[in-house]
């Protein structure tokens, strides 16, 4: 199984795509692989969407779901 979602982000009081987010399941393993949009990555106002993500080109890889979405996802993973 593998996915994408599309991360946004509330900047200035006004949604903003933040990046994408792929999940995949392997033997029942889940991981996650985040990219940040290259639009996102040249605002001055961007932020890290999670501290073991800084903002920076390329895939930051994690082992289950990033600590910003394990927040978010309410058991449901």
């Amino acid at each position: 199984m593998s996915d994408a979602v599309l991360v946004s982000v509330e900047l200035a009081g006004r949604p903003v795509d933040a990046g994408v987010a792929y999940f995949s399941r392997r033997h029942n393993v889940l991981s996650t692989t985040l990219r940040y949009a290259e639009l996102y990555l040249a605002r001055p106002d961007a932020y890290a969407i999670d501290p073991a993500a800084p903002l920076a080109q390329g895939n930051h890889v994690f082992a289950g779901l990033p600590g910003s979405f394990s927040e978010t996802a309410g058991g449901r993973i």
